[in-house]
């Protein structure tokens, strides 16, 4: 058999899907090995999920539990979404991701104002002055996290 096949209509290079496949089996034991080593003091408030591969989700429901699960695979790298508030800790290609709403797990807190014209169909824009939010996590989540 050739490193190379067909497969519906289209060439694969099968020694490239092969070192994948290993990669991932790299990986997941990295992954495996490492969660082991803590499974027993998994914080009870945390919902383990498994995911769209190769993520597993931790979904947290307050900052106390999200630290401690933070802390519980290890920190990881920080990010933000419209409502969610992230710390994935990445095995090689897997990651887990810990999550939770970040009104739960964050602070909202007022940086500032800023002015804006908003847009008025039967008159001229009015410029309001509006109140500038952030969300600050570092705090809550402690040094658990990069920045």
């Amino acid at each position: 058999m050739s490193d190379v096949e067909v497969s519906r209509g289209s060439l694969v290079d099968h020694s490239r899907q092969v070192d994948q496949l290993w990669r991932i089996i790299r990986d997941l034991r990295e992954m495996a090995g490492a969660l082991e080593l803590v499974a027993n003091a998994l914080p009870a408030e945390v919902t383990v999920t498994p995911s769209y591969f190769p993520v597993v989700n931790f979904t947290c429901y307050d900052a106390p539990t999200m630290a401690r699960a933070v802390k519980w695979v290890g920190g990881g790298a920080k990010r933000s979404t419209d409502f969610l508030m992230h710390v994935e800790h990445a095995y090689g290609s897997l990651s887990v991701d810990v999550k939770g709403d970040r009104e739960n797990v964050c602070r909202k807190v007022k940086v500032g104002t800023e002015t804006v014209e908003v847009p008025d169909p039967a008159a001229p824009p009015v410029t309001v002055e509006r109140d500038v939010y952030e969300w600050e996590c570092h705090p809550i989540l402690g040094s658990l996290a990069d920045a």
